[in-house]
């Protein structure tokens, strides 16, 4: 069984804080943060039940993953089936538990030392002083991640946080498992390094939302402000969302898409795909400066 109900939010360290505001502003629409600490930015989506935490730093990389847990008897259960496979387990403070939004919340190393905070939610626990309404449409889909042993990793979520295979495409030195912790495709998926990145490191995270319009319009939107394209318009082969990626001002990529399939079945058998697209989504060349810092919006 899967303890997960959903990711809840993600926390990133940046360079250009600044540029990551106009980034999303310009592009996405979202303006909606407030500073949860100084020099923080935190974007609410979905209903300002999740979000993205941006913090300004000497560097660029994730910080933090949270997962949100559907009770008080999932969170004691996996506390204890941690503690019993030699996890590290500390509960956090009142303080962060505030911060975050929760009414408990555990921290717990992951695969490759990435910063895994298992929370439930605190219903009654206010969104913060935003300056607009989070966007009802607006999700946060899924996660990538990079693993120094993507079986190993594909295993230890399956293991221990309880997450379901959906299916693998391996393709042009790059494999990469999707994992599943509600009917969503998946709200995570592992690869293995590509390029310069370890494991650890974030591939991208998935903006999504209830309309194509919406996404096709986004994508002309971008081009008009030369926000630099990583992929393409197109069409996923294995959860048949449609999407394009945008290089981020940190380097890594923004998806932003629609339509990813949803899982039922009980029965579900895993699948390899030899290819990640039906059609599109085309690479395109990094901007002269990776950073993203020379974008026009």
């Amino acid at each position: 069984m899967s303890y997960i109900t959903s990711l809840g939010y993600i926390g990133c360290n940046v360079s250009d804080l600044k540029a990551w505001d106009r980034f999303f502003a310009a592009l996405y629409d979202i303006e909606n943060f407030d500073e949860t600490e100084q020099h923080t930015h935190r974007f609410h989506l979905g209903r300002g039940r999740q979000w993205v935490a941006l913090q300004q730093s000497s560097g660029d990389g994730l910080a933090f993953i949270g997962w949100e847990v559907g009770s008080r008897a999932s969170m004691d259960s996996i506390a204890t089936l941690l503690g019993e496979r030699g996890i590290s387990v500390r509960r956090a403070s009142v303080d962060l538990c505030c911060s975050r939004g929760a009414a408990d919340l555990i921290q717990v190393p992951g695969p490759d030392g990435v910063a895994i905070e298992l929370f439930l939610r605190a219903e009654s626990a206010a969104t913060g002083n935003t300056q607009k309404k989070p966007s009802s449409e607006l999700e946060l889909g899924h996660v990538v991640l990079a693993a120094s042993d993507r079986r190993a990793a594909e295993a230890w979520y399956a293991q221990t946080l309880g997450f379901q295979l959906s299916d693998h495409i391996f393709w042009d030195g790059v494999e990469a498992s999707f994992l599943r912790c509600n009917p969503r495709h998946h709200s995570l998926a592992i690869t293995n390094p590509v390029g310069d990145m370890r494991g650890g490191d974030l591939g991208h995270f998935m903006l999504e939302v209830d309309s194509i319009d919406t996404v096709g319009q986004t994508y002309d939107r971008a081009r008009r402000l030369g926000v630099p394209i990583a992929f393409t318009f197109g069409r996923h082969s294995n959860d048949g969302a449609i999407s394009f990626y945008a290089y981020s001002p940190s380097g890594w990529l923004v998806e932003y898409g629609y339509g990813g399939r949803l899982i039922h079945d009980p029965a579900w058998q895993p699948a390899l795909y030899d290819a990640p697209s039906i059609w599109g989504h085309e690479l395109q060349p990094p901007p002269d400066d990776a950073s993203g810092s020379k974008q026009r919006y």
